[in-house]
């Protein structure tokens, strides 16, 4: 399709002309002349605005993206014609620029300003915008798809793909999480025992991306029908070479490669496509808690280069989907470059792309914990959309199930001391088989039915008496030991007409550094949690020197399943490693039900459940996280279709009456 636009004047200085069609000329009550327009976008004027920044890719300077921001304009503005053709999405870029060839400019994706939405053009609101494209679906395979596979980077203990697979199973896509990678043991050791199935490596990502690579060189070099190629190179066994008679077999697919050994756990096990490509690259050179960050020039920085190894694999393996999670602060840092970065390499892929944050407490937990996720597909997919909200994350809320636990307990196994008293405690008791997680296969997990990981991070001998006396009420921290003062300014100071009280070790009650921490005006140190209150975020460490960790009525920290439970992993999930360790992984992951919400979103994309909509959110079904129908549909997916069927109606029934 050839479209007759016009080019209009920029206001500012040394900037290209906009680019628009009109579709509407008018002459206002004022009696000057008018025109409405539709716009078309620049990569430069979108959100990936600094493109000349990113050293790694560029666009193509005749792309541009249709959108639907429309105005009024003065006639005076008109500067010239323009050519531009509408050209398939799906098309690689070198096949682009021959359609393109006689056109000023070209168009394969729109853009969607409030949404950061970069998408195929599928169909247009506007009767009147001449849009009549409508992408073909890549295969009827894909609309009836029931499985598909993930490749999960920087797995930590594997919260990402847990809660996609969670997720797509209600909408009827199986995700079976094939590969995993994380440099770190513990976390590593942790996936292994959760997902028993799943391939998991613990290496360097960077180093993952090199055998990947090492590995493609491997399959061009000997993978050969027939060695009627003169050029084919040998068979090597045991360092040997072994000629093959013409018209044989020589290799007809490489399914393992191994390094530095014939150990299994160095050998990578890549059998098929990755389907979904999902990962949390590291954040700590983002976080506004990291006081040392390079504000200025952030992907100098080597914590955030693991961004460019994530899209790295992207580009080489080329999966369906993208999913990648990181801090809010990768949207503020310096103007959210690093943000704009991951969307622009994506956009330059010719992925059709999503970005936006999603708060944790929205989705039925009790901490706030905002993040951002990036979705990506491929012009032959259905891009994913954003779940809405099933929560009022500030009405609903509350600090986890208490359990009498001490200081002290070292205890990796306990018994339940409580019968589950709320809808929360009764989902994330639920059996590996009731929320159909398959990690274990058809296999029951072991440990299921107990309390893992019930333990805090045992204070030491003075933080311990500290904590003693913190007083058990809802605001209690520091500032209520003796001898606090609290100026006007909210600056807290120690009373000068009072001997400052000393711990049975000589040191101080009140430390130095809760005086001091954010100049005195910070109500974190030894904060004590409350029952009606949601908590920020789980952070990756238990001391409670800057941070609101305490229990609401125990001398202690959260313990790792506390903090487990505010992140949504189900309680039979282990993790392994030191106790800190333990704290770290769940700290790192991305909340379970988040990303559950957004495995739903996927499944519905992936069978092209979702296309035609021109909503870019879905609503998660009421029965989503509803506890009775969650054991239906694990007793309905071990028995027939019929009887499968006739359960879930029931389910329905019952979900709707409340009779939980």
């Amino acid at each position: 399709m050839t479209w007759r636009v016009r080019r209009m004047r920029n206001a500012g200085e040394n900037l290209p002309d906009y680019i628009g069609r009109i579709t509407e000329f008018f002459e206002g009550v004022d009696g000057r002349r008018y025109f409405a327009c539709r716009w078309f976008f620049r990569p430069q004027d979108t959100v990936i605005s600094n493109t000349k920044l990113f050293k790694d890719h560029t666009h193509d300077p005749k792309r541009v993206f249709l959108s639907d921001e429309r105005n009024d304009n003065d006639l005076d503005c008109i500067v010239s014609k323009v050519k531009i053709i509408q050209v398939d999405p799906k098309l690689d870029q070198e096949a682009k620029a021959q359609v393109a060839a006689d056109a000023d400019l070209y168009f394969d994706m729109s853009y969607t300003v409030p949404y950061s939405t970069f998408e195929n053009i599928t169909l247009d609101i506007n009767e009147n915008s001449g849009i009549s494209f409508d992408a073909e679906a890549n295969s009827e395979s894909d609309a009836a798809a029931t499985k598909a596979t993930i490749l999960d980077l920087y797995s930590g203990c594997g919260g990402m793909s847990t809660g996609l697979c969670l997720g797509a199973v209600i909408a009827g896509l199986q995700i079976e999480t094939r590969w995993a990678v994380d440099l770190n043991t513990n976390a590593w050791e942790s996936f292994k025992y959760n997902h028993p199935i799943t391939e998991v490596r613990n290496e360097k990502v960077e180093d993952f991306l090199l055998l990947l690579q090492e590995w493609s060189v491997l399959c061009d070099k000997y993978i050969h029908k027939h060695n009627d190629d003169a050029s084919a190179s040998p068979l090597k066994v045991g360092g040997e070479e072994h000629e093959l008679g013409k018209g044989k077999l020589v290799i007809d697919k490489l399914t393992a490669i191994c390094y530095g050994g014939a150990k299994r756990e160095k050998c990578i096990y890549f059998k098929g496509d990755v389907d979904v490509l999902c990962g949390g690259p590291p954040c700590q050179g983002l976080s506004g808690n990291n006081r040392h960050r390079k504000c200025d020039k952030p992907l100098d920085d080597d914590k955030n280069r693991q961004i460019v190894t994530f899209m790295d694999i992207v580009s080489f393996l080329k999966p369906k989907y993208v999913l990648m999670e990181n801090v809010a602060d990768i949207l503020k840092l310096n103007g959210g470059s690093v943000g704009r970065y991951a969307l622009s390499r994506l956009v330059a892929l010719n992925y059709q792309s999503r970005m936006g944050l999603m708060v944790a407490g929205c989705y039925g937990l009790p901490q706030f914990r905002m993040r951002m996720f990036l979705w990506g597909a491929l012009p032959t997919m259905v891009l994913p959309k954003y779940p809405l909200p099933t929560h009022d994350v500030v009405v609903h809320g509350g600090a986890p199930s208490a359990f009498s636990v001490s200081n002290d307990e070292t205890a990796d196994e306990t018994m339940y001391s409580v019968k589950a008293e709320t809808e929360f405690q009764r989902y994330i008791r639920l059996s590996r088989k009731e929320m159909l997680d398959y990690s274990f296969g058809d296999n029951k997990g072991p440990s299921e039915g107990m309390l893992l990981d019930h333990r805090p991070l045992k204070l030491n001998k003075d933080d311990y008496e500290r904590v003693k006396q913190i007083p058990h009420q809802k605001g209690a921290n520091f500032r209520n030991l003796t001898g606090v003062k609290v100026g006007q300014d909210n600056v807290a100071y120690m009373d000068p007409t009072v001997k400052p009280p000393c711990l049975e070790s000589g040191k101080p009650l009140v430390p130095y550094y809760a005086l001091s921490f954010m100049h005195g005006k910070s109500l974190k140190p030894f904060g004590r949690l409350w029952w009606d209150e949601t908590v920020p975020t789980v952070f990756t460490r238990a001391e409670p020197h800057n941070q609101i960790i305490l229990h609401p009525d125990q001398a202690r920290v959260l313990t790792v399943r506390e903090n487990a439970r505010l992140q949504g992993f189900p309680d039979y999930y282990r993790m392994y490693g030191p106790i800190k360790e333990r704290y770290m992984q769940v700290g790192n992951a991305v909340a379970v039900p988040v990303a559950r919400a957004l495995g739903y979103a996927l499944a519905q994309a992936f069978q092209r459940k979702t296309e035609g909509n021109n909503n870019l959110m879905i609503v998660l079904p009421g029965s989503f996280s509803d506890v009775a129908m969650m054991r239906v549909r694990a007793r309905a997916s071990s028995s027939g279709a019929e009887a499968a069927a006739k359960e879930l109606e029931g389910a329905s029934y019952l979900s709707s009456s409340g009779n939980n």
